[in-house]
């Protein structure tokens, strides 16, 4: 099924860095009047386009349509909030792959995307002690990061550790709340 290049995403990203407003003598617009630039551009968000989200990150999605109704496939890896029906926030909860689904104010599926939460500029190292074996993200210290086929109790940890810190998180933001 081909999804309508009018429902196509775009992405944008906060610039990095100071930026100084030019002079009024110059006739430029100030930096703070100025258009952020797409990041990175989805001219078709069908089957098969991937969202990269960091751990712990946000990423801004403004739709070129509104839309009714998100589904993300496990919450649990990703979150979803939509302050508007044209502005989508994702935030990466734990490591993994999920999908999000996107509907019209009809029910009518109008976008799917794959949705993956990783590292950024981190490596991963995976430690065996005999028969077990534990993954671990350094970045630059090495952190416990459960995958399957590690110790299950390591793996435990870990999700305790991750569950811990999501609730810490959903709280400091006012309970999760969203429209």
């Amino acid at each position: 099924m081909r999804i309508p290049s009018f429902l196509s995403l775009i992405v944008l990203a906060a610039m990095t860095g100071p930026v100084s407003a030019q002079s009024a003598a110059t006739g430029a617009m100030p930096a703070e009047a100025m258009p952020v630039p797409p990041l990175v551009e989805v001219e078709e968000a069908g089957v098969g386009s991937t969202i990269r989200i960091s751990l712990d990150h946000a990423r801004v999605l403004r739709l070129t349509e509104p839309v009714g109704t998100i589904i993300i496939g496990n919450p649990a890896i990703a979150d979803a909030a939509m302050p508007d029906d044209v502005t989508l926030i994702l935030t990466g909860r734990s490591y993994g792959e999920t999908n999000l689904i996107m509907m019209d104010q009809n029910g009518v599926i109008v976008a799917e995307n794959t949705i993956l939460v990783g590292l950024e500029g981190g490596s991963l190292v995976s430690v065996y002690r005999r028969t077990t074996r534990s993954t671990l993200s350094c970045s630059p210290i090495c952190q416990i990061r459960p995958t399957p086929g590690d110790d299950p109790e390591q793996v435990n940890a870990g999700f305790g550790a991750f569950e811990a810190r999501n609730t810490q998180a959903v709280g400091a933001a006012g309970g999760g709340q969203t429209r």
